[in-house]
Formats: structure tokens, C-alpha cells, sequence
């Protein structure tokens, strides 16, 4: 596997990997540095190399652009050198970058399978990122390369049928693109396999995940700023990595909600469910628009799975896949809206668990261990194609 991405925070690699581990492969992946700026490491007998740092210092273009080729460079080099040893049958490459698939030249010349899973729409995420529009030559330039690496790997897995359909519009055949849901572990977020309970005397928010700007998470710090007065011992915990082009501490110390926030580093994935015993709701305050509106949460899901009430910013995806019955909507970027929604749920235990009961339903069904045997059936049919 390969992806420009820390493993030890990434839950959509790990799941996969596991699951191939978990068919009888042996798997590799090739990934970026995480904090320890070590080189390798083997996680439940997955070995992990790790060829290149990253600290979210880019705030143009071009540094974005270089760093990516830096690690294009560096992980074909390794992929080439890793299936002279091993001879892989099978390589999957996470995107972003789309064209990260190519750094399998040299295993697909010999006959090895590819599966590229678009995590993220490129184009889309290049549109939102750094504000161009749909004709600009950056945007028609990504969809060049999306169309030129689809048509490269054997088979592409996506996560909604919204980019399904949209990779579809674009020329994919609807026979080579497969929807695999970002959908939660539940061996690993189950709150009755895990020691402790919710014993602190605040009202806990909880955020975590990404924190670029799409994510929306200026409209909650301005939402706290709302209601610390009216909300007793109240707590927002941000998990997630501070970019510098972002700068959250800035609004947080204007907004005069320091006391009220405690932004914390990442930690590992499997890390996650414990920190979340402590959440009386969890929020997912992401921005509408034309890349961020059409991304689903898992965060929203893993949620549900541990027993939180999740307070969901009304999207495209989000209106898509869940309803009023198990998440609570506010409109998009709008604080006051947001701020009247906690303030809603804290006055309103019953709605509370109202939301957990049919959450708990939901996500029966919208769950990893449901969605594995298409995963696997999908690698099935890419062998016997």
C-alpha cells in the first residue's frame, strides 16, 4: 500500500491493510513520517516504511506541488526496490496525488494489479483549497491527470456514490469504480470493550480529525464564544494537527474562549476511542461547497458508535446519508445556528438519547465488518479479471 499519508493516524489505510493482512497477504505500505521521524516500523504484522516528513508548512502552490513530487520520487524508488524483493501481486495506492499511482511503473510492467482508492476528488480539493474556479488551468490540468490515472489502474475504489457518479461523468467506466463507505471499526470503537466512563464534571464537545479550513472549525470556536456563559463547566477538545496557513490559537485568543478549548496534537488512530469516552457530543463542522460538502465524515460515524449524540453540518453528503432521527443539523458555517444547537441538546437529555438510539440502528448496517466482503469480493473479481 501506498499513501501520502501518516499511517499511525490514518483509519481508512489501516482497515484496509488489516483486512488484506486478514486474506493472507503480506502487506507493506510505504507512507510519510510521523512524529517520531522514524523510517520504519510494523504495526500488528504490518510493516510500515516511511520515507518522507511532513510538518503542513505549505501555504502556496508550488511548495504543496513539491512536496508531493519529492514523495512521488522517493516512494518509486522504494516500490520498485520492495517488489524486487517481494513480487507483489497486488499494489494500492491512496490518493492525494492521483498520479502517486505511477509509482508503480515498474510492478505493473511485470504484471502486477493496481487499485487506486480516491480518498479525495483532486480537482475538487485543488477548487476549494486554493479558491480557483472549475476552468482554471490547475483544475483542468488535475482532471487530466485524474483521467490519465484512472485509465492506468486496474480498478478504482471511491467513498460515496456522489464521487462515484462524478468520476463516472468524467469517463470511468461504471464497471471499473467500486464505492468502499469510510465506515467505522466497531472491534474498535465499542464503547463496552473499553475501560472507564464519562466521569469529568464538564460538558465535554469533541472535535477530531482534519483541521484545514474546509473543516469548518472556525465556525465552532465562534460558536463557543456564544454559549461559554450559559453552558457550566463547558469543554471543546480539538484532536488534530494545526496548519500554519490556518491559524486556530489566533481566533481562539480573539474569540476570548482560551479558557474554554484545549486543542490537542494527533494521536494514533487506535487511540481515538478512549479520548472519546470523556465526549457528551461530538460535532462535525465542515463547510459546504463544491469539494468539502461532498466528503463524508467517518469522525460522524464513529460517533454513533461510541454512543455520542453528533451535532452534523447540513451538506450535500451529509443530507445524503444521514436524516434528523440520527444526527442533530445545523446550517453550514453559520455559528449562531451551531451554538443553538448545543445549547439544544444540553437542555434536552431526552433528544440526546433519542439520537444515540437511532444512531446505534444505523450504524449496524453502515459499519467496516459490513463492508468487507464487498472489499474482498471486489479483489476476487480484479483476480479472476
Amino acid at each position: 500500500m501506498i499513501v501520502y499519508g501518516f499511517y499511525e493516524i490514518d483509519g481508512r489505510v489501516q482497515r484496509a491493510a488489516t483486512a488484506l493482512k486478514q486474506k493472507g497477504y503480506k502487506v507493506d505500505v510505504i507512507s510519510l513520517k510521523w512524529k517520531n521521524n522514524e523510517n520504519f516500523n510494523v504495526y500488528d504484522g504490518i510493516k510500515v516504511h516511511k520515507i518522507l516528513s511532513r510538518k503542513f508548512k505549505e501555504t502556496r502552490q508550488s511548495q504543496y506541488l513539491l512536496k508531493h513530487l519529492s514523495f512521488f520520487i522517493l516512494a518509486t524508488l522504494m516500490t520498485s526496490y520492495l517488489y524486487i524483493k517481494e513480487k507483489y501481486n497486488l499494489i494500492y495506492v491512496n490518493n492525494i496525488p492521483d498520479f502517486l499511482v505511477f509509482t508503480t511503473i515498474l510492478p505493473k510492467l511485470f504484471g502486477s494489479k493496481i487499485i487506486l482508492d480516491i480518498h479525495d476528488l483532486v480537482p475538487e480539493f485543488a477548487m476549494q483549497k486554493f479558491s480557483l474556479c472549475e476552468n482554471h488551468i490547475v483544475v483542468r490540468t488535475l482532471k487530466i491527470i485524474e483521467r490519465i490515472s484512472v485509465l492506468y489502474a486496474n480498478h478504482v475504489i471511491t467513498v460515496t456514490d456522489l464521487w462515484k457518479q462524478r468520476l463516472i461523468s468524467r469517463g470511468i467506466s461504471e464497471s471499473k469504480c467500486s464505492v468502499v463507505s469510510n465506515a467505522p471499526n466497531l472491534k474498535l470503537f465499542n464503547k463496552k470493550c473499553l475501560n472507564g466512563n464519562n466521569n469529568n464534571n464538564n460538558f465535554t464537545i469533541v472535535y477530531h480529525g482534519n483541521l484545514s479550513e474546509q473543516n469548518g472549525l472556525n465556525t465552532l470556536i465562534k460558536s463557543i464564544s456564544i454559549i461559554k456563559d450559559s453552558i457550566p463547566s463547558l469543554l471543546l477538545i480539538i484532536i488534530g494537527e494545526l496548519r500554519k496557513s490556518h491559524n486556530l490559537t489566533e481566533l481562539i485568543k480573539k474569540s476570548g474562549v482560551s479558557g474554554y478549548i484545549n486543542i490537542l496534537s494527533s494521536i494514533p488512530h487506535n487511540e481515538i476511542p478512549k479520548l472519546l469516552l470523556e465526549a457528551d457530543i461530538g460535532i462535525d463542522p465542515k463547510k459546504d461547497g463544491v469539494y468539502s460538502g461532498e466528503t463524508l465524515s467517518v469522525k460522524v460515524m464513529e460517533y454513533m458508535a461510541m454512543g455520542i449524540p453528533a451535532i452534523v453540518s447540513r451538506t450535500k453528503a451529509s443530507n445524503s446519508y444521514f436524516n434528523d432521527s440520527i444526527v442533530e443539523f445545523f446550517e453550514s458555517e453559520n455559528h449562531v445556528d451551531l451554538a443553538n444547537k448545543i445549547l439544544k441538546l444540553y437542555n434536552d437529555s431526552e433528544r440526546r438519547k433519542e439520537l444515540v438510539v437511532a444512531a446505534n440502528k444505523y450504524i449496524k448496517e453502515y459499519n467496516w465488518d459490513n463492508n468487507k466482503p464487498k472489499f474482498y469480493s471486489l479483489l476476487d473479481d480484479l483476480w479472476q479479471g
